[in-house]
């Protein structure tokens, strides 16, 4: 059985999780500390604020990507530890037949002494499996914590950015509210056209960020959607699901 960190798909998907998370760092420090100038003209702050607010989009965007990659590696590892696991029940259980035919053969073609042997070396086998399988697992849980703990990290602050978003996106409505205050009647329609596949923009993206924030911060990707990876967890997920039905009698669990 292979270790995770020997799997190179995997290796690769977590190497290039690792940057995004390293870049997002850089652009939030980058958003935190940068000065917004003074603006006298309506017109201009309200594209200074689209600007801030296209920025911001982006920074959700990008961080909804890397939850969805490590939402991705978490799954796999889950996989990897029922696997490991099962082929450790499976093996185990091969042995102990091996076992059972020993002590019920007759000793016809086999002497006791060489029976005795080879029950020993059996038993040597299925600590030698346990021993393997425990190492596998120990190394696969200490990932999948480090990874869980990435992973609740970014959703504990995705709300702080959501506010972010609100308030400029409010802004951003007040910004046109007050240049059509200061504006003549007759032009108050032209402000509104003119503001409107923006402002309707804007209120969309907010809309689809709710929605996944309702669920946790987790994207429902639609089949068609689904990236290889993405499809290789979602027939992990399924082999698991049958497999844990069909065998039930081994006593495998999820962890």
């Amino acid at each position: 059985m292979s270790d995770i960190g020997e799997d190179g798909n995997v290796k690769e998907v977590m190497k290039e999780t690792r940057c995004l998370i390293t870049d997002l760092n850089l652009i939030r420090d980058e958003i935190i500390t940068k000065e917004t100038p003074e603006i006298s003209m309506i017109q201009d702050k309200f594209t200074q604020i689209s600007q801030q607010i296209e920025e911001r989009k982006k920074f959700i965007n990008n961080r909804l990507e890397v939850i969805s990659k490590l939402d991705l590696i978490i799954n796999i590892l889950k996989y990897k530890i029922y696997e490991v696991r099962y082929e450790c029940r499976k093996n185990l259980d091969m042995l102990h037949i091996r076992k059972q035919k020993l002590r019920n053969a007759c000793f016809k073609d086999l002497t006791e002494m060489q029976v005795a042997m080879e029950l020993e070396e059996i038993d040597n086998q299925m600590k030698e499996e346990q021993r393997n399988v425990e190492i596998q697992l120990e190394s696969l849980k200490e990932q999948k914590i480090e990874i869980q703990l990435e992973y609740e990290s970014i959703i504990n602050t995705m709300d702080i950015d959501m506010e972010q978003i609100l308030e400029l996106y409010n802004n951003l409505l007040g910004t046109v509210e007050e240049e059509k205050m200061e504006a003549d009647p007759i032009d108050i329609e032209v402000i509104e056209e003119k503001s409107r596949p923006t402002i309707d923009e804007f209120k969309k993206d907010i809309d689809y960020f709710n929605e996944i924030k309702l669920s946790g911060w987790r994207i429902s990707n639609s089949e068609e959607k689904l990236s290889g990876s993405q499809c290789l967890e979602r027939y992990f997920q399924c082999f698991c699901l049958i497999s844990l039905e069909k065998y039930n009698f081994l006593g495998v669990k999820f962890i």
